[in-house]
């Protein structure tokens, strides 16, 4: 099995090492323009995103039918199996259909009209949200829920902190240069037979949102230029990392179950 590595707050803990790194769960939705309230009408003294939403109780004013499709990241899958069935025995009349894909998928969906709410799980630019308001429609954005993300490494590799800033990510480490070349684990190890071992870095593919955080964990603000080893499974990146002595990866709370 592959060690987990805090990244947040660059501590070892006994057992098990998991990070403190939270990520955003995100439902995007697409409504009229008569019907929103803009971020900028919504209380920004709120200490969490999700205060708000802990308070609400839903009162449907009437029964509602028809078709509510939703679609996008699988890290929320579970919670959209549980608000769909919870919405249909409310509104018996009504049909909710979930598409797992991902997050990329999810979006573009939206933007296509083939779904009417996206699951995202990265933060979306004020730029892309601007972009995708036409027909009279804007999308909305709707915090749902927290995550947390963790470093995988092989079970061998006797790290204990990867520390990270904006500007650089996790590189070039604290033992690093900024030569050319794919990172060693050398530059966060002082053992002689770390010093070489290159680290192969497995993730999920593109479009998924833990491949978005993946690569801004990586690099901070920089462009990731290296290679990643793509993954169709949050597992098989753990996989991947348990038979790979110099294997780092990035997994997430909400797929511990596989």
């Amino acid at each position: 099995m592959p060690n987990c590595v805090w990244f947040l707050p660059w501590l070892m803990s006994q057992g098990p090492r998991l990070d403190g790194g939270i990520r955003l769960g995100l439902a995007v939705l697409s409504l009229s323009l008569a019907a929103l309230a803009t971020a900028d009408d919504r209380d920004a003294s709120a200490t969490s995103p999700l205060a708000e939403l802990a308070t609400l109780e839903y009162r449907p004013a009437a029964p509602v039918d028809g078709r509510l499709r939703l679609s996008g990241s699988s890290t929320l899958e579970q919670a959209a199996a549980f608000w769909a069935e919870s919405f249909m025995r409310i509104h018996p009349a009504a049909t909710v259909t979930l598409d797992r894909t991902s997050t990329a998928a999810g979006w573009q969906a939206l933007l296509d009209g083939t779904a009417d709410v996206a699951l995202v799980s990265r933060p979306f630019s004020v730029a892309e949200i601007q972009a995708a308001a036409k027909d009279g429609r804007k999308p909305v954005v709707i915090p749902v829920g927290f995550d947390q993300l963790f470093w995988v490494v092989h079970a061998s590799n006797p790290v204990g902190a990867l520390p990270w800033s904006p500007a650089t990510g996790i590189l070039p480490g604290p033992h690093g240069t900024t030569a050319e070349g794919p990172p060693r684990w050398g530059n966060w190890l002082a053992e002689a037979d770390w010093a070489d071992v290159p680290v192969t870095v497995h993730g999920p593919g593109v479009g998924s949102g833990s491949r978005w955080h993946l690569e801004k964990l990586l690099s901070g603000r920089s462009t990731w230029t290296g290679s990643i080893q793509d993954q169709d499974s949050i597992a098989n990146v753990a996989a991947a990392v348990a038979a790979d002595r110099g294997g780092l990866g990035l997994v997430e709370c909400g797929h511990r179950g596989g």
